[in-house]
């Protein structure tokens, strides 16, 4: 009886501490910076990584020309030609998780890690916010200018929710952004409930919260780059806006460190740029990825792809969906978390997966066919009839969207809400590629059939 009590009165205590805290929250993304106050940050910016890292004397930091994002882009401060090096980045110049061992929850950190191990993306989340509350952090001009409000589609999804799926219908990016801020908002509120509630001492409720928490996620989410497969924030560099060279859509930013001691690494130019124009990289994100995490879309980009959610078990008329299911996991992997979901982006550059057509193979099985013990897994693009099954299944899809393409391109030409503008460019590229994906089944149909007549 007394341990109930006591646990009631924890309960209650910490129900109260919530209460108090919603009152008194600090939210970082409440934040409005006005251009005018942007313009000046950027201004303080330039004048300390020209000074924090004098490598880098061929870009800086400027507004972009698109007034309705309030975008920071690096722009050449001289003519940079296609694989000149026009960044240089040692190691201290980079915001790394290692930084968090110099501040006072550094000793909070080690304990952690010696309970629970070592996670460098925790100690970023917790680095991130230390620092943006340090009014002497030595990344302040860099911190200041870190979008209060994140770019990612997910960011305030609930008020969002009626018009984005309304768009999205049919698409099977509209689950990943459901799972993508479940996930996010859980992880926020497991950190500020088994962290911060317990040390209130070190870390301060009322600004380490779960709001601020999920902001540093979503920051950290969009703009990590991987060096080496070491994650860090690297100013200026994060500030390259996404685009392809034309002439070489393939060729994309992977910082390696440059040498034996991993102390620095070398950007290289993508393309030629001239004094006072902004400069691109390109991470090869999918569209998938660059709507999720960063809120944009890119037209005709080479690394856009269908994007596809398949399962056996949607299909509720069909007897055989269990035996199918538990057949094809005997050959392929489910996606991760998933007993029952394949997922493929489907390029035209391989527009036949194999899990892909082995899944429409297994569709296409009597039970008859099920009881094979070496089932046809090769060669599946050269059957003609599960071609025409795909190319059909991929006709319904096309049918299944609410709207024609025409109807969504008119409707991106007049929008000006820069995420309602990302999701109906998302929406129109998906169907674009999908036409493509059709017209390869038909072409390569033919080209089968032509084959055979000879």
């Amino acid at each position: 009886m007394e341990t109930k009590y006591i646990s009631l009165k924890l309960a209650v205590c910490l129900f109260l501490l919530q209460i108090s805290i919603a009152h008194t929250n600090k939210i970082i993304w409440n934040e409005v910076i006005s251009p005018e106050r942007l313009q000046s940050r950027i201004g303080v910016f330039n004048d300390w990584y020209s000074k924090f890292n004098s490598n880098n004397p061929k870009v800086e930091a400027k507004m972009t020309e698109d007034p309705e994002y309030l975008r920071i882009g690096t722009y050449a401060k001289e003519d940079i030609k296609a694989e000149d090096i026009y960044m240089k980045i040692e190691r201290k110049h980079m915001f790394s998780h290692e930084g968090i061992y110099d501040t006072k929850l550094g000793s909070l950190i080690r304990q952690i890690e010696a309970e629970f191990g070592f996670d460098d993306y925790f100690n970023l989340v917790f680095y991130l916010l230390h620092e943006m509350n340090n009014p002497d952090s030595k990344w302040k001009p860099y911190l200041d200018l870190l979008p209060r409000q994140p770019t990612s589609i997910a960011f305030k999804y609930w008020e969002r929710k009626t018009w984005i799926e309304e768009e999205l219908v049919n698409t099977p990016i509209l689950r990943k952004i459901v799972d993508y801020k479940f996930f996010t908002e859980k992880k926020a509120s497991n950190f500020f409930h088994a962290i911060v509630a317990n040390n209130t001492d070190i870390l301060d409720p009322t600004y380490y919260n779960a709001e601020n928490i999920e902001w540093a996620c979503l920051i950290l989410d969009s703009r990590i780059i991987y060096v080496n497969f070491e994650a860090f924030l690297i100013p200026m560099l994060d500030f390259a806006n996404y685009k392809e060279n034309p002439q070489n859509p393939s060729r994309t930013l992977k910082p390696k460190f440059t040498n034996e001691a991993n102390t620095y690494t070398e950007i290289k130019a993508i393309a030629d740029f001239t004094k006072g124009e902004q400069l691109f990289e390109n991470p090869g994100y999918n569209g998938d990825h660059l709507l999720l995490y960063h809120g944009i879309s890119l037209p005709d980009s080479y690394s856009n792809c269908y994007s596809m959610s398949l399962t056996f078990s949607e299909r509720q008329d069909d007897p055989l969906k269990t035996r199918r299911k538990e057949f094809f996991s005997k050959y392929f992997l489910f996606d991760r978390n998933h007993i029952d979901m394949i997922e493929e982006c489907v390029s035209i550059r391989n527009p036949f997966p194999r899990r892909l057509l082995f899944f429409y193979y297994t569709l296409m099985m009597d039970e008859s066919d099920m009881d094979k013990q070496d089932p046809k897994r090769f060669g599946l693009e050269s059957d003609i009839f599960l071609l025409d099954y795909v190319k059909n299944a991929l006709k319904t899809q096309y049918e299944l969207f609410p709207t024609r393409l025409d109807e969504d391109y008119s409707k991106l030409m007049v929008e000006k809400t820069p995420y309602k503008k990302a999701v109906l460019s998302y929406l129109v590229e998906q169907k674009k590629y999908l036409t493509k994906l059709i017209e390869q089944y038909q072409y390569e149909m033919k080209k089968l059939i032509k084959e055979d007549s000879l």
